[in-house]
């Protein structure tokens, strides 16, 4: 088998990656080879346009460019692609990173492959070459829908469907976990910390795996405790930290903060 290139562009503004490139070879490894053997590259880039376009295809039809999005999103609009609450979001509302993460790999790559199969071989013109939408679409679903049939065992949660406990969680508490991780955050920007911090425990005890919550209150208490000897809140922040990055391992500054954590913890 060939080797698949990729490559990377760090976003502006406040854009982020939700997937990477261990995260597309698990399901290269998961797929046929014949599905994905025109791929030559997966570029992940900051060309959304806003939130307009998650990825494409290149004229070639043998590279694959995911993009950069907001770090707070709704993919309402997106209805081809089916429920909200098959990739863990619910209806109405902004989505969880995992679930951006799960359509992001598991309905727009898988879209985007689609691309490359070819439907008539010898025909020179791209657009009867390739598949268009309405085959795109069907590969799209059929293919995802074979890869959550059964469960696979890997650690991230981005590789399998919502668990049903998953699903009681966002059910039960995701829209007002995510009012209060909202109110957390404008109280964060005026330096508030306290006050924001309470909303972040807040909202994680309503949704315990509010990542973006975990990921705030984390760095805030190691902000809090840099310079002090509380081990004690140092280790919380690890907890926190490190629990953000099993669902979201991309998270912009959880990674950063662990590290950091860690350090003060072991002096």
């Amino acid at each position: 088998m060939h080797k698949v290139k990729f490559s990377y562009s760090k976003p502006g503004g406040d854009r982020r990656h939700y997937i990477n490139e261990d995260d597309v070879r698990v399901i290269l490894g998961r797929l046929p080879y014949e599905l994905w053997r025109r791929l030559k590259a997966v570029h992940f880039n900051d060309q959304a346009e806003g939130r307009q376009t998650l990825g494409y295809v290149n004229q070639g039809h043998r590279e694959i460019a995911i993009c950069a999005l907001p770090p707070r999103m709704s993919l309402r609009w997106a209805r081809s692609s089916g429920d909200p609450d098959q990739y863990g979001a619910v209806k109405g509302a902004q989505w969880p990173t995992l679930a951006v993460r799960r359509y992001q790999l598991y309905y727009t790559f898988l879209h985007e492959l689609g691309h490359l199969q070819v439907i008539l071989p010898d025909k020179s013109d791209p657009l009867r070459k390739y598949a268009g939408e309405t085959k795109t679409h069907l590969f799209t679903n059929q293919w995802r829908k074979k890869l959550w049939a059964e469960k696979f065992d890997h650690p991230d949660p981005v590789h399998n469907p919502p668990s049903k406990e998953e699903l009681r969680l966002l059910k039960r508490g995701w829209v007002k976990a995510h009012f209060l991780y909202k109110k957390g955050l404008n109280i964060d920007h005026s330096k508030d910390t306290e006050k924001a911090m309470s909303y972040y425990r807040q909202a994680i005890e309503i949704y315990p795996n509010h990542t973006q919550a975990l990921e705030r209150i984390g760095v805030l208490t190691y902000e809090q405790n840099e310079t002090t000897a509380n081990t004690e809140a140092l280790k919380k922040a690890e907890a926190w930290l490190k629990h953000a990055l099993s669902i979201d391992p991309l998270l912009p500054d959880a990674g950063k903060y662990l590290e950091l954590v860690q350090k003060r913890v072991a002096v």
